[in-house]
């Protein structure tokens, strides 16, 4: 029979390999979805990019999961969907009404390319860094662009334009974003945790036998 402190050891294991194994696991970038996404966001009927813009929020939120280390830099899936980046900065400029229609005749949303795009940028995260970058010496643009890069970076330069910008995103440009952080805490403090209650139940056992 397994002895109490055994067992809680090997539920630990269990734990640490059960969190950990995302972030081992090799990343995969659906090739079909992507040149769906890219088609849609560079079609000339806004109501395509719209939803190619909400295709991109879908499929980034599927790939951005648990890390175990912090990795300051895009991800194969990121670096192929740069040209919907490039299409969705443009998708600022656009503020047309869109309504979503159910079986029925109800107006169930309504949304604008531009909102769509807003949050699609946002979730593209470091893909999206260097096409608002861009986008700053376009006055139609410059003001959502750095509006949406303070939200990726969490801070930025204390001036507004692209020069400012540029200088200091080559500052900070290594450090990892929100979703680039790693939590390798969460193993230390599972580990802490189960090694307490394992120390807790040796010492009930050597109690009992005392």
């Amino acid at each position: 029979m397994i002895s109490p402190v055994a067992a809680v050891w090997t539920l630990l294991v269990t734990i640490l390999l059960g969190v950990a194994a995302p972030a081992w696991a090799q990343p995969r970038t659906p090739v079909g979805d992507i040149e769906q996404i890219l088609v849609k966001t560079a079609d000339e009927d806004p109501v395509e990019r719209t939803y190619g813009a909400l295709a991109v929020q879908h499929f980034a939120r599927k790939q951005w999961g648990f890390t175990l280390f912090s990795h300051a830099e895009q991800r194969p899936w990121q670096r192929v969907l740069a040209p919907a980046a490039r299409q969705l900065v443009e998708m600022l400029a656009e503020d047309g009404g869109l309504e979503w229609i159910d079986q029925n005749g109800m107006t169930e949303k309504t949304t604008t390319p531009r909102q769509e795009a807003a949050r699609a940028l946002l979730a593209l995260e470091r893909a999206a860094v260097e096409p608002l970058l861009a986008a700053l010496d376009r006055p139609p643009l410059a003001r959502k662009a750095e509006e949406l890069l303070r939200q990726i970076v969490r801070g930025g330069p204390p001036g507004h334009d692209r020069a400012a910008w540029q200088g200091w995103w080559s500052e900070h440009q290594h450090q990892p974003l929100p979703n680039e952080r790693g939590q390798g805490w969460l193993l230390v403090l599972a580990a802490g945790v189960l090694a307490g209650v394992g120390a807790l139940v040796f010492r009930r056992q050597r109690s009992q036998k005392a």
